[in-house]
């Protein structure tokens, strides 16, 4: 429960009252975060729904939140809703809703428990009646089957707030429509920290975030440019701030769209349509993290639609979904793309989409499932392998990317990293099989290197020659590492040699001694994935990985 408690009401507040309750609000939102000076660290302000303000100019916010005292700005929260609708198990659509009010001002990007009890998210809403999932219904087809739409955030503490006295009761404000508080506005400057903005729908042209202070979330909130151009929304100039989206919907016009324009992001639940650059081409640098989150699924963009920044950002999509055009990924090494930028792609419980990694002017390393000619899966080997193409011909500042411009451990791509828990304190070899389709390769343009708990590291040793045929697992790379103590041994594969034709396979399910290790699997983390080893410490102990799991 935040100490103070500030209110907004549109239509009976006035910018002259104290905002310390509903019958004392203030009137308008520009007023209470550029303004006031009742707006402090540990404050929320609750704003009414009925608010539907337009912000001339930039607005500049007022005060600082603390790292356990943020500002907060929150729509006043909308209840849980139940209902029902018809569910078809592997369907992402659910129809005849029976509430008949699906709007996308109301329900867009809300969670609710479907009727397998799992969760699923509102991707986009067809009609009154029928509404798209985040992903497929997994459950078992359900006529009529209940469903629950959570209430907003900040619910219980709304509700923990004594009115009693007021004249103005909660339930006046929670009896407005569903529809959230909006505002359209020029610029909001939240040039102090920790704040954040939750349960509101922000609209216009050229709304602009121009930060220049660290930590700033938006929760639960509408980015609505659907009736104009969107030129850049968070705008990081320092590269120095951490942005974090959960559970919000951006829905753009496509052209000139740009959304966000920085190096530091974590975005969790968050669904992108028509965005023309979701993150535009900018010179910061940093890292984004997009966990379950939906990119031109409902509405295509092009493959434009994610470009990535020219600054050294590392971007990772963990679980997330993407319109066919984007999966195809042609963007990632556009123009914008280079600068030492990576992108990978890792889906281990959405069924939409592999996992990939990009490294613009480099190439890309793509999960195979041995289902065309170009390999098949090694017997008791991992259910999909790594599919390395680095293509000679990707450029860096007009130069050619290939070995001898740079060393080759130098200008290496890393394709993987693992990291298995280990209690024996023997030496131990790590195996990882692999094929190449027409050429041969030198351990310094393929290699794994391992490193023990004190960082001491092992490179492979081995060359590798061109495969006989598509099944041909007989080659490998391996190398040994001792931990003196307990802990985690990690493993790194690289690759060096580029090629406009010739791809390599690496199979991930590695050996241990030369034993398949049937009971690693990856475990995420904060973003990261994990691999643990058979003598896996007690809570799994601590340290993540980097863009792919055992079985990849």
């Amino acid at each position: 429960m935040a100490t103070y408690n500030k209110f907004v009401d549109a239509v009976n507040g006035n910018d002259a009252n104290t905002a310390a309750d509903t019958d004392n609000a203030l009137a308008t939102f520009a007023y209470a975060f550029a303004t006031s000076t009742a707006v402090v660290a540990d404050t929320i302000v609750w704003i009414r729904r009925n608010l539907a303000e337009t912000i001339s100019g930039t607005q500049f916010a007022k005060n600082n939140g603390t790292s356990i005292a943020p500002i907060v700005f929150a729509g006043c929260p909308r209840v849980a809703k139940t209902t029902t609708g018809d569910f078809t198990n592997g369907s992402d659509s659910v129809t005849n809703v029976a509430s008949a009010d699906m709007d996308i001002l109301k329900h867009i990007a809300r969670w609710f428990t479907a009727p397998d009890g799992n969760r699923y998210q509102i991707r986009k809403i067809t009609s009154a009646t029928q509404i798209e999932l985040n992903r497929a219904y997994i459950g078992t087809t359900a006529s009529t089957g209940s469903f629950t739409i959570d209430a907003d955030a900040y619910k219980a503490e709304w509700d923990a707030l004594d009115d009693s006295s007021w004249t103005i009761k909660k339930a006046t404000w929670e009896a407005d429509s569903d529809n959230q508080a909006y505002i359209t506005a020029g610029g909001l400057n939240m040039r102090r920290a920790w704040q954040e903005m939750c349960n509101m729908r922000f609209e216009g042209t050229g709304v602009t975030t121009a930060a220049t202070s660290i930590n700033l979330k938006y929760k639960n909130v509408f980015f609505d440019f659907r009736s104009s151009g969107l030129q850049p929304f968070l705008t990081d100039t320092y590269g120095d701030i951490l942005f974090i989206l959960e559970n919000c919907y951006i829905e753009g016009t496509h052209y000139g769209n740009h959304f966000l324009r920085t190096g530091n992001i974590r975005a969790s639940g968050v669904i992108f349509e028509d965005v023309y650059y979701i993150m535009m081409p900018g010179f910061t640098l940093g890292e984004a993290i997009f966990q379950k989150c939906c990119f031109g699924v409902g509405i295509a963009s092009s493959s434009s639609e994610f470009s990535s920044l020219r600054g050294g950002i590392n971007v990772k999509c963990i679980n997330c979904r993407f319109n066919a055009s984007v999966v195809a990924m042609s963007s990632f090494n556009t123009t914008w793309g280079y600068w030492g930028n990576r992108i990978g792609i890792q889906n281990y419980d959405l069924t939409d989409g592999d996992n990939r990694l990009y490294l613009p002017a480099k190439g890309s390393a793509l999960s195979n499932d041995g289902s065309g000619a170009d390999v098949n899966l090694r017997t008791g080997g991992a259910l999909y392998v790594i599919d390395v193409f680095f293509d000679s011909s990707a450029s860096y500042l007009g130069k050619r990317n290939q070995k001898d411009t740079l060393s080759s451990d130098g200008f290496a791509g890393i394709l993987f990293e693992h990291k298995i828990w280990q209690t024996d304190l023997t030496e131990k070899t790590y195996r990882y099989y692999v094929q190449s389709d027409t050429d041969a390769l030198t351990s310094s343009e393929l290699w794994i290197e391992v490193e023990d708990v004190y960082g001491n590291i092992t490179k492979s040793t081995q060359s590798i020659t061109a495969r006989d045929d598509a099944d041909d697992w007989d080659q490998y790379v391996e190398a040994a590492c001792t931990n003196q103590v307990a802990g985690f041994v990690t493993i790194r594969g690289f690759c060096a040699k580029y090629s406009a034709t010739k791809h390599r396979f690496i199979d991930p399910k590695f050996q241990i001694d030369g034993s398949d290790i049937d009971t690693i699997r990856p475990v995420w983390v904060n973003g990261e994935s994990k691999i643990y080893g058979i003598s896996e410490a007690a809570g799994g102990g601590g340290g993540g990985g980097l863009f792919f799991g055992a079985n990849w």
